[in-house]
């Protein structure tokens, strides 16, 4: 790990000797920033709750007939009541069969829209920093100290919401 670190600032030192103008940007904040973005993720979480509603709903269904099974058990016979057990074991499977799926079928559209990001991103990115006069542009998590004016987040959000960055860098 330290091997890695060392290679890292080793190299992000020698890029910034060629580097005269370098900016950073937190792609966190553009990510929840950008309309795109923000509606597709509401979208998204609009149609996963109301899966989390239905598998509820069938939750609440097992739990129901199971509670009255131990209510009525004693006055059932032994074939019938585990005949009725086998019969909500098959059904709480399929539940959680049924939420694993939509957990992976969330996980793939939040990978879709996470890689879609990335890609409008780094366009977004050289984009702003052309028109603003950076040599280069690093992610806010890489910094350890970086002034407020090298912070082109806003510039980004607005290149990627469709509108005009708001200042010109002068060199």
């Amino acid at each position: 790990m330290k091997k890695t670190l060392t290679l890292f600032i080793v190299m992000l030192t020698g890029l910034m000797a060629f580097a005269s103008e370098i900016a950073y940007v937190d792609a966190m904040e553009v990510f929840q920033n950008v309309d795109q973005f923000k509606a597709e993720f509401e979208k998204l979480s609009n149609y996963f709750q109301s899966k989390q509603v239905e598998i509820d709903t069938k939750k609440s269904q097992i739990e129901g007939e199971l509670s009255a099974l131990q209510d009525q058990s004693e006055l059932m016979d032994k074939t019938k009541r585990e005949q009725k057990t086998n019969e909500l074991k098959t059904k709480y499977e399929a539940l959680v069969k049924d939420f694993q799926a939509a957990q992976q079928e969330l996980n793939q559209k939040q990978q879709m829209i996470y890689e879609t990001f990335q890609a409008q991103l780094a366009v977004a990115v050289q984009k702003v920093a052309d028109k603003l006069g950076y040599d280069m542009v690093v992610l806010k998590e890489a910094v350890i100290y970086a002034g407020s004016g090298n912070d082109i987040t806003s510039d980004v959000i607005r290149e990627m919401n469709g509108r005009k960055p708001a200042k010109k860098k002068s060199k």
